[in-house]
């Protein structure tokens, strides 16, 4: 009886054991699933800015188109 108790207690040890592993490796995937889209966000927003400039300076240079519907 005792014996049993042992065995399933290490069985159940080693259990407890693969099920961390397996979430850790999955927190790890997930870490470097963030930081990659975390700088594809960052790419894109720079990609925003560069867009942004030249279409807010094409409106400063035309004031007229700027308050449309005014009239």
């Amino acid at each position: 009886a005792e014996q049993k108790r042992g065995s399933l207690a290490v069985n159940g040890v080693r259990k407890h054991e693969h099920k961390v592993k397996e979430l850790t490796y999955q927190a790890e995937e997930d870490k470097k699933t963030i930081t990659r889209l975390q700088d594809l966000v960052d790419k894109l927003q720079l990609k925003v800015k560069s867009y942004k400039r030249p279409s807010e300076e094409a409106e400063e240079h035309s004031p007229g188109q700027v308050q449309e519907g005014s009239a």
